[in-house]
């Protein structure tokens, strides 16, 4: 019996039992009907282990390879005298590739898959982000697409060793997000949990790494009201880009029990997200074969639910896996790492506060750029218009945009330019 959307009032081909709204959410179940369900693309999950594999909405799963990067072996399930447990390795991957109509359907259903173990529940320890380096090295000499990190690393470390902190998350100064860096730059799409850790009450950001880095989607939680979940980290990183990058459910999010062939309960966290956020991550690749991690990443902000007014609590917002899908890039493309931070300047008797915008070429325009333009709008007052601020040639990285009272909050945005007026679609950064 065909199951009818709660969002989008229409029957579906599949009958997607309780998994319906985390999929829904995500306007997945149009692209499963048009036949597309991830085929053809290689997604590497790197966790703490996969239990359960002969599990009734697993057993289809074409697994290409694993390994075990904490015990050394091929074996990615809990073992007898060995270190860590898989169990929620189990819960991401039935959530991202589960297919048992009337009970869970994943997005990516059809895709191909490498189950790589490398965080250890034993302990809390910095060899554990060795590990997942290792562990994409190895995705990428088997050409993995995608890799999904439902794991991050920040603090609570164990045996002594050092925490990092806030002020870390900046996308270049933990270990994994060097690592991580440098897998994007060889093609691969990484998609990894956001964190749960909530607010701060400082005011802080309180991300996970690799999320912080600007070459990764960090996929913050809603819950079945498209609300951001409490425990759902937030940015801005600590030089100033916008994080969260985009949305999917994560509270009580349905999918494989660890125990039981024909076992399922709810999941929550950040965890839960990332790979639902993936899962559309292959569709599109699927549906745009040439598209490359950073086309994917613009599609995906670019028509996600507040893709015009991103902040630090939902990022771009939602993602909306169809309309992604046959989003029309354009031929020229956003600058990178586009980042704000204030600085005061004493005066003695008086602050002047200035905000310093900086950004990066992006290597795929390969030449085309003739300018930035960057725009602004202040966000505590009636006016919410973006209006020029500067226009700099294609070898200026940073302005200065002065005038600015402490308290005041402004979102701006940044598009590339090339020789016809064309703009890209833009970057943007909140302070």
């Amino acid at each position: 019996e065909p199951v009818r959307s709660t969002h989008l009032l229409e029957t579906f081909a599949f009958d997607y039992g309780p998994s319906l709204a985390q999929v829904d959410m995500m306007n997945v179940p149009p692209l499963h009907d048009l036949g597309y369900s991830g085929q053809g693309v290689l997604i590497c999950m790197l966790d703490g282990g996969f239990n359960n594999l002969g599990h009734q909405a697993l057993d289809h799963i074409d697994i290409v390879d694993t390994w075990d990067f904490v015990n050394g072996d091929p074996n990615v399930f809990d073992e007898n005298n060995q270190m860590g447990n898989g169990n929620h390795g189990t819960r991401t991957l039935g959530t991202i590739a589960g297919f048992e109509p009337g009970q869970l359907i994943g997005p990516a259903y059809g895709a191909s898959f490498l189950l790589g173990k490398t965080e250890n529940s034993v302990w809390e320890r910095h060899i554990e982000e060795d590990h997942w380096i290792a562990g994409a090295e190895w995705a990428d000499t088997l050409g993995a697409d995608i890799i999904s990190s439902s794991l991050g690393y920040r603090s609570q470390f164990t045996d002594g060793e050092p925490d990092y902190s806030w002020q870390d998350m900046d996308g270049g100064t933990t270990v994994i997000a060097i690592g991580a860096n440098i897998a994007a730059t060889r093609g691969i799409l990484i998609v990894n949990s956001a964190g749960n850790v909530g607010r701060s009450q400082s005011g802080v950001n309180t991300l996970v790494s690799p999320a912080d880095c600007d070459g990764v989607i960090a996929a913050g939680a809603v819950d079945a009201q498209g609300s951001r979940a409490i425990f759902s980290s937030i940015g801005p990183t600590a030089d100033g880009r916008i994080k969260p990058d985009v949305m999917a459910m994560g509270d009580e999010v349905y999918s494989t029990a660890p125990n039981g062939l024909a076992a399922y309960e709810l999941a929550d966290g950040t965890s839960f997200a990332c790979p639902l956020v993936a899962g559309v991550a292959a569709l599109i690749l699927e549906i745009n074969p040439t598209w490359t991690n950073q086309d994917i990443m613009v599609a995906l902000k670019s028509t996600a639910s507040q893709s015009e007014s991103p902040d630090n609590l939902n990022g771009w917002g939602i993602v909306d896996a169809k309309k992604a899908a046959f989003y029309q890039l354009k031929s020229i493309h956003p600058p990178l790492d586009f980042a704000v931070s204030r600085i005061a300047n004493d005066f003695g008797f008086f602050y002047q506060f200035v905000d310093q915008l900086t950004w990066e070429a992006n290597p795929q325009n390969d030449g085309q750029v003739v300018s930035y333009r960057v725009y602004g709008k202040q966000l505590d007052t009636p006016d919410q218009s973006f209006t020029l601020i500067a226009e700099v040639d294609s070898q200026t990285f940073s302005i200065l945009k002065r005038g600015i009272l402490e308290e005041e909050t402004y979102l701006y945005k940044i598009a590339s330019v090339n020789a016809s007026g064309e703009e890209s679609d833009p970057n943007y950064t909140l302070r």
